[in-house]
């Protein structure tokens, strides 16, 4: 009886074992990760979670930190998406694509090593709109300058401009701070004026394919590409994508505004993914 358990148990970890080395190569992770990315941090304040990239918060000047939490929150609350820049996901290592340009219908693609899912917007607006009549008249006097010059930095201007902004600060210190500011784009957001609709397709995908689509977006260069890389003169009305890797280790995203020449081989890969996924009828293309 003794000697049964002993086999027993045996067959059981003999299981466990091939089973975790086959996670390992069916591409649900890497066995070896690339160099670059950002590791996980440990969040302590609960607000820091609506971060949707936060391991670049303290790089970022503070008005592009503050559009990337208050702007990227808001995309990705409208698709139901999570913060993937927190931590691990659960299904092992995550693609996501999104798509958010101007006169194009907003998506996002997450592929895991089984299924690929694509929510794409149907109707409404992405982001909430604003409307400042529910704010108070001095809340709307402070909102409009804060939408013109936020962050407020005196240092930047000098004669009549500085001593009024001086001033100001003296009155209304207030102003000074990313909360207030925050809260008055809050209390100012009118969810049911235009609500954001989406459809959600899948596709499985087999292990295989899986690793060919993670093979190639190694050696696009994408762990060694910058964070963010736009075209140079940007057209007015210029658009691109996010893509981001959430594995077991680490995190990276980039952004590529209008498809630069430094991405392409990257984005040849997410149009790829994006053509096999995609529904027949849907028109989805990342550059033109």
């Amino acid at each position: 009886m003794q000697c049964f358990l002993r086999l027993a148990s045996l067959i059981i970890l003999v299981s466990i074992i091939l089973t975790s080395c086959n996670n390992s190569k069916n591409g649900c992770d890497f066995s070896e990760f690339p160099k670059g990315g950002y590791s996980y941090q440990s969040i302590k304040d609960p607000a820091d979670t609506g971060f949707i990239f936060i391991q670049i918060r303290d790089s970022l000047e503070q008005r592009d930190s503050f559009i990337y939490a208050y702007m990227g929150y808001h995309y990705f609350k409208s698709f139901d998406e999570p913060n993937l820049s927190l931590a691990p996901a659960k299904n092992g290592t995550t693609i996501r694509l999104s798509m958010d340009s101007w006169g194009d219908t907003p998506f996002v693609l997450n592929m895991t090593c089984n299924e690929i899912t694509i929510k794409i917007g149907d109707s409404g607006s992405v982001y909430p709109v604003e409307d400042v009549s529910k704010l108070t008249k001095l809340e709307q006097l402070h909102y409009n300058g804060l939408r013109y010059r936020f962050p407020i930095d005196t240092g930047k201007v000098s004669g009549r401009t500085r001593h009024y902004l001086d001033s100001l600060l003296k009155l209304y210190p207030e102003l000074l701070s990313p909360v207030y500011y925050r809260s008055l784009l809050d209390k100012c957001l009118n969810y049911d004026s235009l609500p954001f609709k989406y459809s959600t397709f899948r596709v499985n995908i087999s292990n295989k394919k899986f690793n060919y689509f993670l093979d190639k977006l190694n050696s696009s260069g994408f762990w060694n590409l910058p964070r963010q890389m736009s075209l140079e003169p940007s057209p007015a009305d210029g658009g691109g994508y996010l893509l981001e890797v959430n594995t077991s280790a680490k995190y990276k995203m980039i952004v590529s505004t209008n498809c630069p020449s430094i991405s392409e081989s990257l984005t040849k890969v997410c149009q790829e993914i994006i053509d096999f996924a995609k529904p027949e009828n849907r028109k989805m293309v990342l550059c033109y």
